[in-house]
């Protein structure tokens, strides 16, 4: 049966400019990158974009001046290093990961307490996931989005001893996340989010902001409203959202842009260093030029 899950993982934003080490709890980051983004003419287009994403390897950050409760302390510009790289038991996995041309999934509560697999392995095609987390305000907590992943039917089952290791998947990704599921002894599955070449009208995306000026736009996490979300809930997944997949997305999709963001299907691979166009426009930015 296809689900829509609501999975919660930790919400405060990492504000370390190194790889995130693996005895802190994961983060956010709020980046300044490309984006896959719908131009004005409705042509997908690789354009300046902000968004909150998982990054766990590093960033170059720059303090954020605009005021709000949620608002990023920092913007940054995500990169991955060749050298000084901490041991595959002592850096974060990046998961979900919404980089390159296909959101992929493929360690976060996939194991439970005991070992054992648990229903984030075995999603049908078609499922949505809504990668969010708790966020206190004014009126209450509320359950924000950072990345809705929708299931597809490729997948691949994987493991120490069964590893999936470049051309299968590319090196920068297993250097992001691959090798340090490799440091554990279970099996997990590879989840792959639907592109909009496969399917237009119910794809994997994040929100974002298109910086037009080419200088960037912090804001919040758009906060989420559906029948079975639990917004007090700190960390795992629930499945009790009781609305069919395509139904949800559409949902989330109009409260997402009724919030003034955009749907972004895929962030540029970063390089060993920070980007030099960014770093230049982060630049002038904080310049007032």
């Amino acid at each position: 049966m296809k689900k829509v899950v609501q999975f919660l993982h930790p919400g405060p934003e990492y504000e370390g400019k190194d790889w995130h080490p693996a005895d802190k709890s994961h983060g956010r980051r709020f980046i300044f990158t490309k984006g896959r983004v719908k131009n004005s003419r409705g042509q997908w287009e690789w354009l300046p974009v902000t968004a909150w994403v998982e990054w766990e390897a590093n960033a170059k950050l720059y303090p954020n001046r605009t005021v709000g409760t949620a608002m990023p302390k920092n913007i940054h510009l995500p990169y991955l290093p060749n050298k000084g790289i901490p041991g595959p038991k002592e850096r974060h996995s990046t998961d979900p990961c919404v980089f390159g041309d296909r959101f992929l999934y493929t360690v976060c509560r996939q194991i439970n307490r005991k070992g054992n697999p648990t229903k984030m392995q075995s999603l049908e095609e078609g499922s949505v996931i809504l990668f969010g987390s708790r966020i206190k305000y004014p009126d209450g907590y509320h359950f924000v989005l950072d990345t809705l992943f929708v299931v597809s039917e490729d997948r691949v089952h994987h493991s120490r001893e069964s590893q999936l290791k470049p051309p299968e998947v590319p090196d920068w990704y297993f250097k992001l996340t691959l090798e340090q599921v490799y440091a554990l002894p279970h099996r997990y599955t590879l989840l792959k989010g639907y592109t909009p070449e496969e399917q237009p009208e119910f794809f994997s995306w994040i929100p974002c902001k298109v910086c037009n000026d080419s200088a960037p736009v912090p804001f919040e996490r758009p906060k989420i409203k559906l029948r079975g979300i639990r917004p007090k809930m700190t960390q795992g997944f629930s499945l009790r959202i009781a609305m069919e997949p395509k139904e949800a997305w559409d949902e989330v999709v109009r409260q997402v842009k009724e919030q003034g963001c955009e749907l972004c299907a895929g962030l540029e691979v970063p390089t060993n260093q920070p980007n030099p166009h960014f770093e230049n426009l982060m630049e002038k930015f904080l310049s007032g030029k």
